[in-house]
């Protein structure tokens, strides 16, 4: 999943300053970069964000959230195959307002809380080891991730349809031995690039006083969210799968071969969450319902089982905004 990552690794998020990416693959610059000159090929309300992005693209240097020292330790330690539930809770104890988040995901009748723990070790032994990696990498990148000052609703948004897609993915993908420990973690973070968008250039430009409304944000974000959050991937010194996945996630038909199965679930559950969020209930309109066929029964899944996927994401959704 995660190659490494850098001990203290930062970025503006809060505070700070931006974070240069020379390492990041020539061709995923050179993505990006092409991608903001088709966009601003055409003057629309979004323009002004995208070109102060390209310009921090041309410099090689972005805006990127804070990864805190607490963090890093938690995402080594779900790296590590020989880790156990203890180790985990121990890192967690360490930020206290963390461990509080943590146990209160674990304690919601999602994760089978009928009776409330006091402590983290406790509510992380009740799930069981991979569900207590996934509710600790969930609560914990929500921290340090999801956050633009002055953007606090267009984040929060951002994070529901996220955790909702790691949730998706994590069932459209569990039964894949291969794919089953990245596929929390891709759905968490295969949105990333609207929140670089944030940090990079809406946060900044409110600064100086121009606020952007929901809609012209979600477009820019919506034209340029695979590249960048590609980059930001790689900066993060992501696998290459999960890299894959994420700048491809929009035509999975054209990601390299090795990577594409995983990039297929991500991009089902992607879609399946999106409909959910507009309303879709399988079953009642059959053009959706055969484009979502397309994209799910390859993975083993029916109509009534996203029926059953939607109410998953629903109730886990629920469980982590507490």
């Amino acid at each position: 999943m995660v190659r490494r990552i850098e001990e203290g690794a930062s970025g503006r998020g809060a505070a700070g300053g931006d974070v240069r990416f020379e390492d990041v693959p020539e061709e995923l610059v050179e993505a990006c970069a092409a991608r903001l000159a088709i966009e601003l090929a055409e003057t629309t309300e979004a323009t002004p964000l995208l070109r102060v992005l390209q310009r921090s693209i041309t410099r090689r240097q972005l805006a990127m959230p804070v990864f805190s020292a607490t963090l890093t330790r938690i995402l080594r330690l779900l790296e590590d195959d020989d880790v156990g539930v203890s180790q985990i809770a121990t890192a967690v104890e360490a930020d206290p307002g963390l461990a509080t988040k943590i146990v209160g995901v674990a304690n919601s009748g999602f994760y089978g809380g009928i009776e409330a723990v006091g402590s983290v070790q406790d509510a992380l032994m009740r799930t069981g080891l991979e569900q207590a990696k996934n509710i600790v990498a969930g609560v914990a990148i929500r921290s340090s991730v999801f956050r633009a000052p002055g953007y606090e609703g267009v984040a929060d948004m951002i994070w529901k349809r996220s955790i909702s897609t790691a949730l998706a993915c994590l069932a459209l993908l569990e039964s894949e031995p291969r794919w089953r420990d990245s596929a929390f973690l891709l759905g968490l973070v295969h949105d990333v690039g609207r929140i670089i968008l944030l940090a990079s250039a809406a946060v900044p430009l409110a600064e100086r006083g121009r606020v952007f409304p929901a809609p012209v944000i979600e477009r820019a974000g919506s034209a340029i969210r695979c590249e960048l959050g590609a980059i930001a991937l790689a900066a993060w010194a992501f696998d290459d799968e999960m890299i894959d996945a994420v700048a491809w996630q929009e035509r999975p038909e054209s990601c390299p071969e090795a990577s594409r199965p995983l990039c297929a679930g991500l991009y089902a559950a992607d879609t399946v969450v999106n409909l959910g969020f507009r309303g879709w209930v399988p079953g009642r309109d059959a053009s959706v319902d055969e484009c979502v066929l397309e994209l799910v029964e390859p993975l083993g899944f029916d109509l009534q089982q996203c029926a059953e996927l939607l109410l998953i994401v629903e109730s886990g959704m629920s469980a982590f905004s507490k």
